[in-house]
């Protein structure tokens, strides 16, 4: 099962997006990071009495089955005085803004036909993408360097000195031998005896799980979420899965680009093969390195053409399908998997959620007829990237990972140095702990009270909105008032951090930590079956720069990060603050009004509480929006490439809303937020209105490398950057008035689309 948020069925929990910069280790899963990203806890189940967490892991690793010291207590946030460079001198910071917004703009645009130009067009003009990065943003990514440089601070700090499992598993990565023969002799002992021994679908199966106890992508993945019909306990997902290419397009599309991208996949699962394994591939799976890759690609292929596209695994009332374990397919051997992890049926009464029905009928019979040496094959290679993806095995086989995923897919010139991949790895593995350590120095009380405000005031614009909105008949507006009400928010930090009691780190073995935080993840996700869902549960460390909204919870979640400058400043002009944080609360209340989260009532149970006739003018309108992203296409790449507008559908509906929710919530209520200037006295040359709108453009101001962007087309439910400042500003009448926009220009259109 996968790692991060990545759930397992429609009903998304979705992402503000711009994540900091995602680390190369995760990119040959990421269409399953992006199909699944309804915020879901660790998606994993564990600890079977098998063969495998027995034998792979009490024999090498004993001491993981005895508890770790007792954590660190947890902390609340520190006083304003002493948080860091985030909050510095405020008048410092209030003119480094105003100068970073003025000498981002190009002002010899025309702000009525290229707006995100006008206000980005600077910044675009003298900002290179570093080498050692895929794409970089002006507000997200700069934020989260600062971010990451307090964290490594501490990491190499007081975290270290004081022996924490975060310093000791970071500098377990640091010293990470480049050729780790050691990790090697491991796998040759204990996993390829395993494969060995594969000779039928049923060993198929149960060593499936036990790959899935590893956090091992393999055929399907596998998830522990609150049920869709009812958000107050979990279920237990199964999504289709199995490819190790960002998506399904990659497999089938017959551009030159793509075959280009599988030749260089085959010339790697060789290279790999070849220096892991030498001759011993004839001895595991009866056929050479180079045939062995022509065999997987093959197989993954099989499972591209039985997977649905990301965009029709949106709906959640076609992909939540409840199945008895009776009906699952007869080669799927459920049975066999769940004595594997250990669960028993009645736990999850006796019920699988499948997001794709057909997927797996079709893949029960592939585990049927598929050769069994190129099953052994499939399996083998999938261990060893995700172990290679995090740097298990050394620097040496990273590199061969990083030449095809980083460079040939993503167009990342240079590795991350590894101090930025060893923090990103123990930010991932022991988030709550540096979470902890990081709200500490870095957020203070009076900060979340001034977000509280600011989002009180956005949710009664939100409200009047919803009063004011013909189509919806009185019975929905009371029904969607009452949802509106129910809105559980989230702001800063965790009250219940993971305290990673079970994981056991060393200072000398990354390999081993690894596995340990993998099983951690599996064994929390497990131990969820069968309990209430924990309504105070965080998906998001506070450290991370982003925001989402849980339909199955009806709750939006703001970590400290992204109350951070740029995007709010008490002492910041109100323009600034609703232009940015304030667009971002905006994007995230909207979501519970989108596509999905319409569905989905103030408890976070699906069901229809829209009449149908409300219903349909709702769609229409939502259709409208589709197919204005789908004409967009991004000016880096040939005409043949566009956005996808029904795989962004939500997004693009949460982006128009976002930003008509903010802007109205500062013309009405923006009085205590902020220090009031008047626009022209902050930016020369802007009135408030309009650096309202500039400040949420700059929120998007973004590079890409050209193969990042295409396989965003394909794989993110984002619009690129562009796209989220052309959508929602000329489709938004306020913008044109702004700006004195004549009617037919780009940003002024006869005819527009709106939801919200």
């Amino acid at each position: 099962m996968s790692r991060e948020d990545e759930p397992a069925a429609s009903g998304t929990a979705p992402l503000l997006g711009e994540d900091t910069e995602v680390e190369y280790a995760s990119y040959h899963n990421v269409s399953t990071r992006n199909k699944l990203k309804r915020l879901l806890p660790v998606l994993t189940v564990i600890f079977g009495t098998s063969f495998l967490v027995a034998g792979l892991i009490f024999v090498a690793f004993p001491g993981w089955f005895w508890k770790s010291s007792p954590p660190q207590p947890g902390a609340e946030p520190s006083d304003a005085g002493n948080e860091t460079e985030f909050s510095q001198s405020e008048e410092q910071s209030r003119s480094a803004l105003a100068s970073s917004i003025a000498e981002a703009m190009d002002s010899s645009v025309d702000p009525c036909e290229d707006f995100y130009r006008f206000a980005c067009g600077g910044w675009l003009n003298k900002t290179s993408i570093p080498p050692d990065r895929s794409s970089y943003g002006k507000s997200f990514t700069v934020l989260a360097e600062k971010i990451e440089a307090t964290l490594r601070s501490l990491l190499e700090g007081e975290l270290y000195t004081g022996g924490t499992k975060a310093g000791k598993l970071y500098f377990s990565c640091l010293n990470m031998p480049d050729d780790s023969n050691s990790s090697l002799r491991y796998l040759n002992f204990s996993y390829y005896n395993l494969v060995k021994n594969l000779e039928d679908s049923k060993s198929v199966v149960n060593l499936t799980a036990l790959f899935h106890i590893a956090q091992i992508s393999a055929f399907f993945e596998a998830s522990v979420a609150e049920d869709l019909l009812d958000p107050t306990k979990y279920s237990l997902y199964f999504s289709q899965g199995g490819l190790s290419l960002p998506s399904r397009e990659y497999y089938l599309d017959q551009s030159a680009e793509r075959r280009q991208i599988r030749s260089d996949y085959l010339e790697y699962i060789k290279s790999l093969f070849d220096s892991t394994l030498g001759q011993r591939s004839l001895a595991l799976f009866s056929m050479s390195s180079e045939e062995a890759a022509s065999e997987i690609l093959l197989l993954e292929t099989r499972l591209a053409n039985i997977s649905l596209p990301l965009a029709d695994l949106r709906d959640p009332n076609s992909s939540y399908n409840p199945v008895p374990i009776s009906l699952i397919p007869e080669h799927m051997h459920v049975e066999t998997y769940f004595s594997v992890l250990g669960v028993d049926p009645s736990v999850i009464e006796n019920t699988v959620v499948l997001d794709n029905v057909e997927f797996f009928s079709k893949l029960s019979e592939m585990m049927n007829s598929t050769p069994i040496d190129t099953i052994k094959a499939y399996m083998t290679f999938h261990a060893l990237n995700s172990f290679v993806s995090s740097r298990m095995l050394g620097e040496t086989f990273y590199d061969k990972y990083f030449d095809f995923y980083g460079r040939k897919v993503a167009g990342q010139k240079e590795k991350s140095p590894i101090w930025r991949r060893c923090l990103s790895f123990t930010n991932s593995g022991l988030g709550d702990l540096l979470g902890v350590a990081f709200v500490q120095q870095n957020f203070s009380s009076s900060k979340k009270e001034s977000a509280e405000n600011m989002l009180r005031k956005i949710e009664a614009s939100f409200a009047i909105i919803l009063r004011d909105t013909p189509w919806l008949s009185d019975e929905v507006k009371s029904a969607a008032a009452e949802k509106l009400r129910q809105v559980n928010n989230k702001i800063g930090y965790p009250e219940n951090p993971d305290t990673y009691d079970d994981v056991v780190i060393v200072e000398d073995d990354f390999f081993a930590n690894s596995l340990s935080i993998r099983l951690h993840g599996s064994k929390r996700a497990l131990q969820k079956l069968g309990k209430s869902v924990d309504k105070k549960e965080w998906l998001m460390t506070p450290q991370t720069v982003n925001a989402y909204y849980n339909p199955s919870q009806n709750e939006m979640v703001f970590p400290a990060a992204i109350l951070q400058i740029p995007f709010f400043s008490e002492n910041y002009p109100a323009a600034v603050n609703f232009g940015g944080l304030g667009s971002v609360m905006g994007h995230e209340l909207s979501h519970g009004f989108d596509d999905q989260g319409r569905k989905f009532d103030g408890n976070g149970a699906l069901h229809e509480w829209w009449t149908s006739d409300v219903e349909r003018m709702f769609e229409q309108r939502a259709q409208c929006v589709s197919r204005l992203y789908s004409s967009f296409h991004p000016r880096e790449l040939s005409s043949e490439y566009h956005v996808n507008g029904n795989l962004t559908l939500g997004e693009n509906i949460a982006d128009l809303g976002g930003v008509k929710v903010a802007y109205q919530a500062y013309k009405y209520f923006s009085g205590g937020l902020a220090t009031q200037f008047s626009g022209n006295d902050f930016v020369p040359g802007l009135n408030d209105e309009q650096l309202f709108f500039v400040s949420y453009a700059q929120v998007w101001c973004r590079k890409y490398t050209p193969e990042t962007l295409e396989m965003l087309l394909d794989t993110d439910p984002h619009s690129p950057s562009e796209f989220r400042v052309r959508g929602p500003l000329s489709q938004y009448p306020q913008f044109a008035n702004a700006f004195g926009c004549r009617m037919g220009s780009t940003y002024a259109p006869q005819e527009t689309c709106s939801v919200w």
